[in-house]
């Protein structure tokens, strides 16, 4: 029972962290397009001069502005995000569910892959699908060191989501935990020895009870079926078959009579 519990208790956990950060996306969207957007006269606000500024930006294609105006190519976008999202749902609730740090960065990036599905699914400028970006970080370069000029433009609250979530479940899968490709502890690594170890005792357990498995006797029905088969073989190779015993008890007083006859 506190198994169950427990893993009930982590996903309710999951599915609140999910919600959050989607009513957050939603809520922080609605009032930069009603402070910031067209309407309001495009206003700015930096908030952390060189790094931030809220500025709003409709985005009718999706990350960089790619697809803009392809039309085919947004509608093939809608149907794999609603993929994405059912596939993720899948894996928070069915295949990870024991594992909780797994589960929460799957929950943040689906907040984020629902949150932008239902921009595209319900907010429109100008008769055009679009999602409300208004996080500009076009000054901050984060590779400058290495002489590039990438920066992660305008983004939203949904987009965030996606990008950590991403990193820290890649993080997460190579790095965290007994089960992780390269385990950081040394008590990790010795736990997941201990369970590869355990696994090959009972591979060869079963192995060994498989070999010491008793042959199985044919029933009844499979011995009566080749016994007559053997006497048909018999006869048709000529051969005559004795009578049953039944049979040669039905002639032996016959036989004694005769006998009784001739020494009388």
């Amino acid at each position: 029972m506190k198994k169950k519990h427990s893993v009930a208790s982590r996903t309710a956990l999951c599915s609140f962290v999910a919600l959050v950060l989607l009513f957050a996306d939603q809520i922080t969207k609605f009032y930069a397009c009603y402070y910031l957007g067209p309407s309001s006269g495009g206003k700015s606000i930096e908030i952390i001069p060189g790094f931030l500024t809220l500025r709003y930006d409709g985005n009718p294609g999706i990350a960089f502005g790619i697809g803009v105006g392809n039309r085919l190519f947004m509608i093939t976008v809608m149907v794999f995000t609603a993929i994405l999202i059912v596939f993720i749902i899948l894996l928070v609730y069915a295949i990870f569910r024991k594992n909780l740090p797994v589960r929460m960065c799957l929950a943040v990036v689906e907040a984020g892959a629902i949150g932008n599905f239902l921009d595209r699914l319900f907010y429109y400028e100008s008769g055009v699908a679009t999602v409300r970006d208004f996080l500009d970080f076009g000054e901050f370069q984060p590779f400058a060191w290495l002489g590039s000029d990438f920066n992660f433009g305008i983004c939203n609250v949904a987009d965030l989501c996606i990008s950590f979530g991403a990193v820290a479940l890649l993080f997460i899968v190579l790095f965290i935990g007994p089960h992780a490709v390269f385990p950081l502890t040394k008590k990790w690594r010795e736990q997941a020895k201990a369970e590869e170890a355990a696994e090959e005792r009972d591979k060869k357990r079963k192995k060994k009870k498989n070999m010491k498995a008793p042959a199985e006797v044919p029933e009844e029905g499979d011995g009566a079926a080749a016994e007559e088969a053997s006497n048909r073989a018999d006869i048709l190779q000529g051969g005559e078959l004795s009578a049953p015993p039944e049979e040669a008890q039905a002639d032996m007083p016959a036989a004694e009579e005769g006998a009784g006859d001739g020494e009388a």
